[in-house]
Order: structure tokens, then sequence, then C-alpha cells
């Protein structure tokens, strides 16, 4: 072979070597919304795992924590990406947050990432949305 060429090789091999290798990684994000809030007895109220992608990640599913205190323990209490509650009461105040479950792009093992934990407060005071007739402010 001819020496130049052995060296343009052995260079291109060196070079090659040299560079740094990374795997790449998962950009995936989990925010609940609305986020912390004080809402009244009896009222519909939905939480929402909003998830981000941008490494083709695949969803796997979502789940729901929840305790009565801000440091725990977290039982699960739902696998939805929404949680609903149709006739909230004041049991249901607590710290929640979600777990969404992916596959990283190209395959690989089932990944987790969890939100950040929101407070939600029912409160049993009536709002009034409108006066009622007859009434002053």
């Amino acid at each position: 072979m001819n020496p130049a060429i052995r060296s343009a090789l052995g260079l291109s091999l060196f070079i090659l070597l040299a560079l740094p290798i990374q795997s790449a990684r998962a950009n995936i994000t989990i925010e609940i919304q609305p986020g912390t809030e004080t809402v009244a007895v009896g009222e519909h109220v939905a939480l929402g795992a909003i998830v981000v992608t941008t490494g083709g990640e695949s969803i796997a599913g979502y789940q729901w924590f929840m305790s009565p205190t801000s440091g725990g323990p977290f039982t699960q209490v739902a696998q939805t990406g929404a949680l609903v509650f149709d006739n909230i009461q004041t049991t249901n105040s607590g710290y929640y947050f979600a777990k969404v479950l992916y596959y990283p792009f190209g395959g690989g093992s089932l990944q987790s990432l969890s939100s950040s934990t929101i407070q939600l407060t029912v409160d049993v005071h009536v709002k009034l949305l409108t006066q009622p007739a007859g009434g002053t402010s």
C-alpha cells in the first residue's frame, strides 16, 4: 500500500476513535395542568398530565399518585392521562403528581419520568357564582 494512503487511513482511524461517543438522550417533559389550585366541594375537576417529547419517545402509560401530606407516602390513584373528579370532596384534598411511562426512541427498556407535585385543596365553603335575585353586593 502506498505510504501516503496508509498514513491518511491511519490518521482517519485515529480521528474516528478519538471522537467522543455519546448516547442519544431522550428529551421528555411532564407537567400537570392546571397546577396547584383550590376548588369547592362538588365541583368538576380535571388534572391533565401534559407530556412533550422531542426525541421520538413512545408513551406507554400514565400513573397518578396522591398523598394527604406533602411528604407522603404517596398512593397510586389512577392510570390515565387525566385525573378527573366529577363531584370532588374534601377527602380528595392533597398532593398529586403524575408519572409517564415511555420507551426511548429506537427501542430499549421502559423508562419513567415524574412531574413536580401540585397541591389540590377542596374548600367546604359555598361559592356564589351569581348574586341571588334581590340581593346586594
